[in-house]
């Protein structure tokens, strides 16, 4: 048993609609809304002022809902990197994604995805972000990716997820398309 009373905690709060990836400015949609898609700049912000305060932890735990969960992998793969790299496994890392969303229908990737920038992280862990980036397998390929090239098999991982949950159906019809096809609110 984990007595997390022992850890030191940060909170990345997420309001860059990109999954905590995206490395756009002043990106400018349909509607007019104006969006900076800076996730993986406050992303860098946390890491260096992690590794700067916290330099040989024995473990850490990662965890998030949501977009937050969905962001795990490249945050894992980050700090493997760092802690784990060539000095080897010094530090393990635990992971719990709850409700993580992976999704990536075609009309998303093709017409939205890359306006986010989002393979700063991609290519800073060797990921080849262009061979995968229209892709509805692209959650798989990086995942998988992560495991093979930055995992430990002491490292632990846990998923949670749910049966129904409307918002990520709200997403998911957003993202592919649905809200252009239809404007019935009333589903």
């Amino acid at each position: 048993t984990t007595d997390f009373r022992e850890y030191t905690t940060i909170v990345v709060p997420y309001c860059t609609q990109d999954v905590h990836q995206g490395n756009a400015f002043d990106v400018e949609y349909e509607d007019g809304s104006v969006i900076n898609h800076c996730g993986s700049h406050n992303v860098d912000a946390v890491l260096e002022y992690l590794y700067k305060n916290i330099r040989n932890p024995s473990h850490i735990v990662l965890t998030g809902c949501s977009a937050g969960g969905t962001a795990l992998p490249v945050a894992y793969g980050l700090l493997h990197q760092h802690y784990n790299g060539w000095m080897g496994s010094r530090t393990q890392l635990s992971v719990l994604a709850d409700s993580a969303v992976f999704l990536t229908p075609s009309y998303f990737l093709e017409n939205a995805f890359a306006l986010w920038q989002p393979w700063r992280f991609d290519e800073r862990l060797g990921f080849n972000w262009n061979k995968y980036a229209l892709d509805t397998n692209y959650p798989t390929e990086l995942w998988t990716y992560i495991m093979r090239k930055h995992g430990n098999p002491r490292d632990q991982w846990g998923f949670v997820s749910h049966t129904a949950d409307w918002v990520s159906i709200a997403y998911y019809e957003w993202m592919s398309g649905y809200h252009e096809n239809n404007d019935d609110d009333d589903r």
